[in-house]
């Protein structure tokens, strides 16, 4: 089984591809509005927030 990832280490786009792969779109109904250009700051952050916590949640990442 291959180690959790820090998911600081990781950035946006690559934390939303991997719950992608892991099928987190289904699990969580993710909407995650792409690209993030046209979120504000704030909207970022929240979105950052939510990923993170399902990767730690689905046990593919660690804080």
């Amino acid at each position: 089984m291959k180690d959790n990832i820090c998911v600081d280490s990781l950035t946006n786009d690559e934390l939303y591809d991997l719950l992608k792969e892991a099928g987190a779109d289904e699990s969580y109904q993710m909407d995650i509005p792409y690209p993030e250009n046209d979120m504000s700051s704030e909207e970022q952050k929240e979105m950052r927030e939510e990923m993170e916590a399902w990767a730690i949640d689905l046990n593919l990442a660690v804080a």
